[in-house]
């Protein structure tokens, strides 16, 4: 079992396949699991594939006809008022409710088994707030 974790600089969207692998390689794992975890509530983790025009364009044009920006419970003035330096960010943790969940990968002979076009895709829907966020990456198996 290995647990590491990668910083994931102010983005809106990044692609961590490379990271996810890296993790995978060092654990020396050659059947099993690798479970991807975010730390974070405004934030999620997809498998889909790494187009420019899905990822930049269709994806969010998706969440914000399902999730318009705007006024939500969550951003309640006398809850943000209670909480120094909360930030009004309602619509990014329902963004990440919709978007989030990503299934345990399988690792045969030391890989990854990705579909053709399948790609770890990192988003934060609030990267305005939170300089950097963490992604745990826990590989799980037999060596």
């Amino acid at each position: 079992m290995e647990l590491q974790s990668t910083i994931v600089p102010r983005v809106k969207w990044k692609d961590i396949t490379s990271e996810v692998t890296r993790a995978v390689s060092r654990s020396k794992v050659r059947e099993g699991f690798v479970i991807v975890q975010s730390r974070h509530t405004t934030t999620a983790l997809i498998l889909n594939e790494n187009e420019e025009g899905l990822v930049t364009v269709d994806i969010p044009r998706l969440l914000e006809r399902v999730c318009p920006d705007g006024v939500h419970a969550h951003d309640r003035e006398e809850r943000l008022n209670a909480m120094l330096n909360e930030p009004a960010n309602g619509v990014s943790h329902l963004r990440s409710v919709i978007l989030s969940g990503i299934p345990p990968l399988v690792i045969s002979n030391h890989k990854i088994q990705f579909g053709t076009w399948q790609s770890v895709i990192f988003y934060d829907f609030d990267p305005e707030n939170h300089p950097s966020r963490t992604v745990v990456v826990q590989v799980l198996g037999i060596r």
